[in-house]
């Protein structure tokens, strides 16, 4: 009986991919290195596996990380907006890179046993993406199917260059997936031509050919299809009823609807992005059907409850920041004017792609004395902070918190960044979530209306 158990222990380990962490190591030098970014950013995922980290460069140029890591991971090491390059890492090897920072953007040279990966990713990556001008989609799906049925055989020949076991099972894994991907992705493009998804008769076929009964599916497309079902919907329906309805339409069975809307509402609960009375109301609901835990039940009510304080029109609620001379402010200090607020921190990629669009918002309204537009950092090491912010030279005032951020997440419900806010010159909140800059269109009318009352 014991060899038995011990034998179905083994298979079920097998079966799960179950393996021991193992270092990772990363190392390197910068050249022409001015001592600035004083640290690189990492970003690796795989399989719900996040690691989200900082290496420390030291004076010298050089750098030296290591991380335990289980399964192989891919995704970028950014140079903090001198450039970024993208990479895969798999357990127990180690990687070396040369950074040449006297090109912008900086060179990165990879040198190692496992290069023929590392140019694998990089082909791989170009090839299948769809963002940009590289790829456009064709008019029928039929195309579309043929040309990414092309680029997923080439690239399956193109494995061959590999000797990784582990880097070939993780690409066998993920290139039908994304092959899929973007086959499916073709609705979008109808979308934009103000089409159906069921104009296109193979697409419309594709689509309800997706089996939904096979636990790959649910994983890999049924969110995807929601998405596509619930614009069906009339407009006059609000999106979470339109969201939570499309979920349990194609949802192959109670229980897979159930978790899907608490996953959904549970998104929507800790970001605190609940808008209005009825939204409060459906997700109150949808929190005594869905959610079985008590405690979690308990504090979601509680998350609900805090979030009508923050409707707009409700008063803002003060915080205090500080300039880059070390004095403090709140924001009832800018009384008589409307507030635009952008916050965010050097380590945040998303936040530092909207810097670009901030600088062109922040110009539009600089000689309006009816509104500040402003940045606020979160970042905890203030050399950061100064040297992205000497390197960058922004023209609109530039503050930052003396808790990382912690006091106006708790108070506004924050669980990231970038996040913008605008407040009244009343004092008044507008909006917790108001659109991102690079959103200009949707923020600047947002903004005018405030101003022009």
């Amino acid at each position: 009986m014991k060899r038995i158990l011990t034998s179905f222990l083994f298979a079920v380990l097998l079966l799960t991919g179950c393996s021991e962490p193992k270092p990772v190591t990363i190392t390197g030098v910068i050249k022409n290195y001015d001592n600035t970014p004083s640290s690189l950013a990492t970003f690796f995922s795989a399989d719900g596996v996040f690691y989200d980290d900082s290496i420390t460069i030291n004076p010298d140029g050089t750098f030296a990380y290591e991380k335990m890591i289980e399964k192989t991971v891919t995704g970028f090491i950014s140079a903090r907006g001198k450039g970024t390059q993208y990479a895969i890492l798999i357990p127990g090897e180690d990687y070396k890179f040369e950074i040449d920072m006297s090109e912008k953007p900086a060179i990165w040279t990879y040198e190692g046993r496992n290069k023929a990966e590392q140019d694998y990713y990089l082909y791989f990556k170009e090839a299948i993406s769809t963002i940009g001008d590289k790829y456009v989609y064709p008019e029928t799906f039929k195309e579309c199917a043929e040309h990414w049925d092309a680029v997923g055989e080439e690239l399956a020949a193109k494995m061959s260059m590999m000797k990784n076991r582990q880097a070939i099972n993780y690409f066998k894994k993920r290139l039908p997936e994304l092959v899929n991907y973007n086959k499916f992705n073709f609705v979008f493009y109808l979308r934009q031509r103000g089409l159906s998804f069921d104009s296109d008769e193979d697409y419309n076929a594709y689509f309800n050919s997706i089996d939904l009964t096979r636990e790959d599916n649910v994983k890999n497309f049924l969110s995807r299809m929601i998405t596509v079902k619930e614009a069906l919907y009339s407009d006059t329906i609000p999106e979470l009823d339109r969201h939570l309805a499309a979920t349990r339409e194609l949802s192959p069975s109670k229980e897979v609807a159930d978790s899907l809307c608490a996953k959904y509402i549970t998104n929507i609960i800790l970001d605190g992005k609940i808008l209005n009375d009825h939204e409060a109301e459906v997700l109150s609901e949808e929190v005594d059907n869905v959610i079985k835990d008590e405690e979690t039940k308990s504090e979601y009510h509680r998350i609900i409850e805090k979030a009508k304080t923050l409707f707009s029109g409700s008063d803002a609620i003060d915080f205090e920041i500080i300039d880059r001379d070390g004095n403090s402010l709140k924001l009832s200090n800018f009384a008589g004017k409307a507030v635009y607020i952008d916050f965010w921190a050097t380590w945040c990629l998303p936040c530092c792609m909207e810097i670009p669009h901030m600088e062109k918002i922040a110009a539009k309204y600089a000689n309006d004395k009816r509104i500040v537009c402003m940045s606020v950092s979160f970042d905890k090491n203030l050399d950061d902070w100064n040297e992205k912010l000497s390197a960058d030279k922004p023209q609109w005032p530039q503050y930052r918190t003396n808790d990382a951020g912690r006091e106006i997440s708790l108070a506004y419900g924050f669980r990231g960044i970038p996040r913008f806010m605008l407040f009244d010159k009343e004092g008044k909140i507008v909006s917790v979530y108001a659109p991102r800059p690079s959103e200009a269109d949707a923020l600047t009318s947002l903004i005018d209306s405030v101003i022009e009352k």
